[in-house]
């Protein structure tokens, strides 16, 4: 289940909030929780920053990111944390893309 909302500001700025929770329907021991914010600028530049829990798996840290767009192409950057007892530290997750 989840919920995102974008409120009205500023002319070339853009924000996000959105959150969600995942209840596996097999077990009840397996829950995440998930919440985060984006700004844009001119719909070319965002930033984000989020939180992770993921109790199971023992995860709760901070998600942030960045992502640039111009005339269609797009690169996205973001950090995303794995296990405290894992030796991977955070992942560093880049994507890149084009729109039609």
């Amino acid at each position: 289940m989840g919920a995102a909302w974008d409120p009205p500001v500023a002319k070339n700025f853009g924000l996000t909030v959105a959150a969600d929770f995942n209840q596996s329907l097999v077990t009840d021991q397996f829950r995440t929780y998930h919440g985060g914010v984006e700004v844009r600028y001119a719909e070319q530049v965002a930033g984000r920053i989020g939180y992770y829990s993921d109790p199971l798996g023992e995860i709760q840290d901070l998600t942030y990111g960045i992502g640039v767009n111009f005339k269609g192409f797009t690169v996205d950057w973001g950090s995303i944390p794995q296990a405290k007892n894992s030796d991977l530290g955070n992942v560093q997750k880049i994507t890149i893309g084009y729109r039609f």
